[in-house]
């Protein structure tokens, strides 16, 4: 009788944890790939490919020049028809070299000047 209840109890355990585990929400795979920048008149648009889902809480990206110890903050926004999250900022990047944070992801750009 011992052991039938044993084996009950162990059962009722391992459903649990089946259970438990099944309600867990899995986390999809996300992306964010670079598109491109531009710069106007002082504005600098940073532009990201993204897949899977990112709230809006993780949108507060920030921008590093190398050489400098400071992190300029970035605005962005999610244009989800389109697929993109659009950034922008005002530091200088124009043949400089930067790190970009957003999302956890983080990016190593250098951004030559234009030659016509």
């Amino acid at each position: 009788m011992k052991n039938l209840q044993i084996k009950i109890a162990i059962s009722l355990c391992l459903v649990g944890v089946f259970v438990v585990l099944a309600a867990i929400p899995m986390g999809g795979t996300r992306s964010l790939s670079l598109l491109d920048i531009q710069s106007s008149g002082g504005l600098v648009e940073i532009n990201f490919y993204y897949t899977g889902e990112f709230r809006p809480s993780e949108l507060n990206g920030w921008i590093s020049l190398s050489g400098e110890g400071a992190k300029y903050e970035m605005d962005c926004e999610k244009k989800v028809f389109e697929g993109v999250i659009a950034c922008s900022t005002f530091v200088p990047i124009l043949d400089k070299d930067a790190v970009i944070e957003l999302a956890g992801f983080r990016f190593w750009i250098h951004v030559p000047l234009a030659k016509f």
